[in-house]
């Protein structure tokens, strides 16, 4: 896999007051970008060494991680099936684009996902193939350990490390990887995942235990290395406010670059808006860690009815 390039933003970082830069795992060429290409790659390859030829997986109607799982399948072959959760079903970016690819959806309670997988596997099973089970957003310790990978590139990209590492946190596997990548490398630089979803207590729970089922003889370092915010959950999963919004229009006008209002928007925001937090607000340099989600922003302008198709004047 190429290296993804580090860009400066020149506006946002008079705005902010510091250096800041932008790590574009959006750029990765595979399945749309983002840091679920970098997991699955890792996972997918070692699928194939053990022979499965299916997989069931399972995420809400905005998933990223859903929408590569599906796409890698195709690109193999291979049957996929989508367990997704949603309160409510509307137009979604990235689950029309893994039914385009021809997943098999599910779309489930909350509560009934354990027992849809389960079904779905043994489905697989009587078809005669052998299938996986994909934890929710590749939250695997090969998937997490593709971020440790990352900051090992990222090493080899940048003359100084920076002072704070930003980037989402949902299900915390890519903070994870990214707090051990800092470790290994021997940067003492701190990470801060916005969490998208959980409260920081569940978030900071999830990240810590992934840390130490992930880590396989490379020290993991001081455990004040990372934390995790959730101020900026904004209501929920897939959920966002016009502060999210805002933010998210601000970027793309000042710099150009594509945000989402469900995962990077919000850890823009906090990044920006940095409420209590001394690591922003003592860093001199920050990196943004670019997590994709570009369909979750079509999802938005496609949904808002403040936008309209033009009209000749």
């Amino acid at each position: 896999m190429e290296p993804t390039p580090i860009q400066t933003l020149n506006r946002v970082s008079d705005l902010m007051g510091r250096h800041v830069t932008v790590k574009r795992d959006d750029l990765l060429p595979e399945a749309g970008g983002g840091n679920k290409v970098r997991k699955l790659d890792r996972i997918y390859r070692d699928y194939e060494y053990r022979g499965v030829n299916a997989v069931v997986t399972t995420g809400g109607t905005d998933s990223n991680h859903c929408r590569v799982a599906a796409i890698l399948c195709a690109q193999r072959g291979w049957p996929c099936t989508l367990v997704m959760h949603a309160s409510e079903v509307s137009y979604a970016s990235n689950l029309e684009i893994a039914k385009f690819v021809g997943a098999k959806v599910k779309c489930v309670k909350p509560d009934s996902i354990s027992t849809v997988m389960e079904e779905s596997l043994r489905e697989l099973h009587e078809q005669g193939l052998e299938p996986a089970y994909l934890s929710g957003g590749g939250h695997e310790p090969l998937g997490i350990s593709a971020y440790s990978d990352a900051v090992v590139e990222l090493a080899r990209q940048m003359t100084s490390p920076p002072d704070l590492v930003v980037v989402p946190c949902g299900t915390g596997g890519t903070l994870a990887g990214i707090s051990m990548g800092l470790a290994r490398v021997g940067w003492h630089t701190n990470a801060l995942g916005i969490s998208v979803a959980r409260s920081q207590e569940r978030a900071s729970h999830v990240v810590a235990e992934a840390i130490a089922e992930s880590n396989q003889g490379v020290p993991v370092g001081s455990s004040t290395n990372w934390m995790v915010s959730d101020a900026y959950v904004d209501g929920g999963y897939a959920r966002f406010g016009p502060a999210t919004l805002d933010w998210v229009r601000r970027v793309g006008i000042m710099e150009g670059l594509l945000l989402d209002p469900v995962y990077t928007g919000k850890a823009f925001r906090g990044m920006m808006e940095s409420k209590g937090h001394q690591w922003v607000e003592g860093a001199e340099s920050v990196l943004f860690w670019h997590t994709g989600g570009f369909p979750n922003l079509l999802t938005h302008l496609y949904n808002d009815p403040e936008n309209s198709v033009c009209v000749y004047s």
